[in-house]
């Protein structure tokens, strides 16, 4: 939201929304630095195992270059 203005899967209708954050992939513009993509990347996978953070909890993640 930051970068582009409005949050990642963001869709009007919260139904559509929904789906699209259960079944759609992220896709950010290339205007995004690629330190961001991957902190956003790593904090939105959709598989709760691969979080950023998930292994070392916030340590990981202040690890991420963007900071």
């Amino acid at each position: 939201e930051l970068f582009v203005g409005v949050p990642p899967f963001f869709k009007d209708d919260s139904d559509q929304m929904m789906n699209s954050i259960i079944n759609d992939q992220l896709i950010m513009p290339q205007s995004i630095p690629k330190e961001a993509w991957a902190l956003v990347s790593g904090l939105l996978n959709k598989d709760p195992a691969k979080w950023l953070g998930s292994q070392a909890g916030f340590e990981e993640i202040k690890k991420s270059q963007w900071f």
